[in-house]
């Protein structure tokens, strides 16, 4: 599975998908259920417009290596949400065949992306959920994926964390869908997203922001939008159905500058210890939940003595610079000197 050039993949994997589709897949897929019924608008990046098209895939000539989907949604400036929202369902469309006419393991994940535009780079993305689905063949049409309905952070690297909310969100952060295909060749799966009808869809004027691809067989380790690929039709189909989850209000704050004095140092765990002990008072309960879990404990000063002193990792964002806390929960900052 190389990238041997963009013309060449172009053709193998234009020729694969049609194999695949029109020799492998049968004609009616599993009737998996309905999104639930939400309060807020769908998000719909692209329109469905039919018949839909076959797209990019690292795959050699049928089973498919790691690959990598992704659409970045700037919440407020593109679809004007400035609530909470809860992420009900992604509904996109694909192919896949499945051997011996099994199932195949999807990924859905939610990430932040901590610098916006452009999805990327991987080292901007924070993760906030994953599940796996188990994926029937599907005949070139639409597919909901249910949040809850699969097995919720399957690795466990989320640790309890995994929540389907997200919002108030800094002017530079962006909610990244991704769809994640695991290597399928061991298994003879085959997956090929589908894409709107090229001649009827134009991805200047028709779609909200890019998508973007990645599959390190083929050599692309990090995401790429599919137009510098030389697929410019290549619109992924990622609509998002979600609830609104409440009023957004915050202040940027700088986690663990616990004093709000501009600068983190031991002082800022002594103010934590005195909150925690002895009835001090902390202006910003979100700056001091050093360990972003929505709770002050004694956990929260032992994590910034450790970063200070033991060379343990820098406390989550917003740090060192002011921002908005992108983990929804009940702590509040109800004033920081330090950020304007």
């Amino acid at each position: 599975m190389k990238l041997r050039g963009l013309a060449a993949f172009s053709a193998l994997l234009r020729a694969s998908v049609a194999l695949v589709t029109l020799c492998l897949f049968p004609a009616s897929a599993f009737a998996q259920g309905p999104c639930p019924v939400t309060t807020g608008t769908t998000l719909n990046p692209v329109p469905l417009n039919l018949p839909f098209g076959g797209a990019v895939s690292c795959n050699n000539g049928g089973s498919h290596a790691d690959n990598f989907y992704y659409r970045a949604f700037d919440l407020c400036r593109d679809y004007g949400i400035t609530d909470f929202i809860d992420i009900r369902c992604i509904t996109s469309a694909f192919s896949s065949a499945s051997a011996g006419g099994g199932t195949q393991p999807v990924r859905i994940r939610l990430s932040l992306d901590l610098d916006g535009g452009a999805v990327g780079p991987l080292s901007s993305l924070t993760l906030f959920y994953e599940e796996e689905f188990q994926v029937p063949s599907n005949a070139n049409q639409p597919f909901n994926f249910v949040l809850g309905t699969g097995i919720v952070d399957p690795d466990g690297i989320l640790a309890g964390t995994a929540s389907t909310l997200v919002g108030c969100l800094a002017i530079d952060q962006t909610l990244v869908v991704e769809i994640f295909t695991p290597d399928g060749s061991a298994g003879g799966h085959a997956f090929f997203m589908a894409i709107p009808d090229p001649a009827q869809t134009d991805p200047a004027t028709d779609q909200i922001g890019s998508s973007f691809f990645a599959a390190d067989e083929c050599g692309l380790f990090e995401p790429s939008d599919t137009a510098s690929l030389g697929f410019p039709d290549n619109m992924w189909i990622m609509d998002v159905a979600w609830d609104d989850a409440g009023d957004c209000v915050c202040s940027p704050f700088i986690r663990s500058d616990a004093d709000a004095d501009g600068a983190t140092n031991l002082a800022d765990a002594i103010a934590i210890l005195d909150y925690l002990f002895i009835g001090g008072t902390i202006p910003c309960n979100d700056a001091a939940d050093i360990d972003d879990d929505g709770e002050l404990d004694l956990s929260d000063p032992i994590v910034l003595l450790g970063y200070l002193f033991s060379n343990a990792p820098a406390p989550p964002g917003p740090f060192p610079d002011c921002g908005i806390d992108p983990t929804v929960d009940a702590l509040e900052c109800d004033a920081f000197a330090a950020c304007p």
